[in-house]
């Protein structure tokens, strides 16, 4: 979005059209009809069940937190649903192991390694680009301002 020129007038023109101001609201009202659009697609794919989310996702927390009956009055019943209990999560904690041992956990590792040097140098490339630019304006800014091009002119205002 362009802001546009700014002096020290708060009006412009023979209407008194307020320029900052009708820039500041533009920009609010993008962002709040855009947090609307949003907000409404989450809802709209809540309803319909298509959160992205995996089944097998949360099973240990499914498990924790909804296989207890809390209608068993009958102690051998108790004692029977809290040894079924312990072995689902007995098989759930086996199941898990097995798909850890199929994953190739070296190419895991290599892959962070590479995407940390990859963010390191970005942060890295980004903090001389910031160096750069400063000191190629405080340079500018001592030279005669005839001696520049447009575009050197423009080019850090």
């Amino acid at each position: 979005m362009f802001y546009g020129y700014y002096n020290d007038e708060r009006t412009i023109g023979l209407l008194q059209f307020r320029l900052p101001l009708s820039y500041l609201l533009v920009g609010v009202s993008i962002f709040g009809y855009s947090l609307m659009v949003v907000i409404r697609t989450m809802a709209r794919n809540s309803d319909e069940g298509g959160d992205g989310g995996d089944d097998g996702q949360f099973t240990f927390t499914f498990k924790m937190f909804t296989s207890w009956d809390y209608l068993i009055g009958n102690p051998e019943t108790a004692d029977n649903k809290y040894a079924s209990i312990t072995t689902s999560f007995k098989e759930s904690i086996v199941d898990e192991q097995e798909n850890q041992k199929d994953e190739n956990i070296h190419l895991r590792r290599f892959l962070r390694v590479l995407a940390n040097l990859f963010i390191l140098c970005s942060l890295g490339g980004s903090g001389f680009l910031i160096y750069f630019v400063v000191k190629r304006s405080q340079d500018f800014a001592k030279l005669d301002q005839n001696t520049l091009s447009w575009y050197e002119k423009n080019e850090a205002g």
